[in-house]
């Protein structure tokens, strides 16, 4: 799915969930910086526990023509502002009370 389509992919992943039992819900891979990382936090959430932690979430650094290009935002250091987005949405958790979220970083 494109990423420009995430929420709508949330969507059909939320209509998947409903109709189905077993199958892993993923939207692939999305850019993560368009995105506020604490509402993208609170989606994945409740997809995770209203699909029996069937949800996985792909988050990505993109590449400098979409990004800085063509959404405006910066993209000097990719890695490291992806290590800070991914801490927001650890900080939005744990606010939410839902800090015991499964998490794997590659």
């Amino acid at each position: 799915m494109s990423e420009s389509t995430l929420v709508v992919a949330l969507v059909i992943l939320a209509l998947a969930a409903l109709a189905t039992e077993r199958i892993e819900l993923t939207p692939s891979v999305a850019v993560a910086f368009p995105r506020s990382p604490t509402v993208l936090a609170s989606q994945a959430w409740d997809l995770h526990a209203n699909s029996g932690g069937r949800f996985v979430l792909g988050l990505g650094v993109s590449h400098a023509p979409l990004v800085a290009d063509l959404r405006g935002h910066q993209y000097d250091k990719p890695v490291a502002t992806m290590k800070a987005y991914l801490d927001r949405m650890d900080a939005a958790w744990k606010a939410l009370g839902q800090d015991g979220v499964a998490k794997q970083v590659v």
